[in-house]
């Protein structure tokens, strides 16, 4: 139970750190989604997305060997799509591609 426990605290950390920047995340789905909706329910939505299904997600793809190789899949796995997000986006806007 410790690494799925560890995998999460650091899909956590890792959402929190992360969040100071320009990050890719899920706001643009859930506007399209709930229209409408106060700028706090997308904060929350993102949020509960990242340590959800982000965690089980690197968990599954991933199988961490030990308690440490379980925290930095968690911990980086949001840092990995952001770099994704931005490397499909076309220069000067558009569609991003994947």
């Amino acid at each position: 139970m410790a690494k799925p426990m560890m995998t999460w605290i650091g899909a956590v950390s890792g959402a929190m750190f992360n969040s100071a920047g320009d990050s890719g995340n899920v706001t643009d789905f859930f506007h399209r989604m709930f229209p409408g909706r106060s700028s706090l329910f997308y904060v929350w939505m993102d949020f509960v997305v990242t340590i959800t299904l982000g965690p089980l997600l690197v968990y599954t793809l991933f199988e961490p060997s030990s308690v440490q190789t379980a925290f930095a899949a968690g911990y980086t796995w949001r840092s990995m799509m952001n770099a994704l997000i931005r490397r499909s986006k076309p220069a000067g806007g558009g569609q991003a591609s994947i």
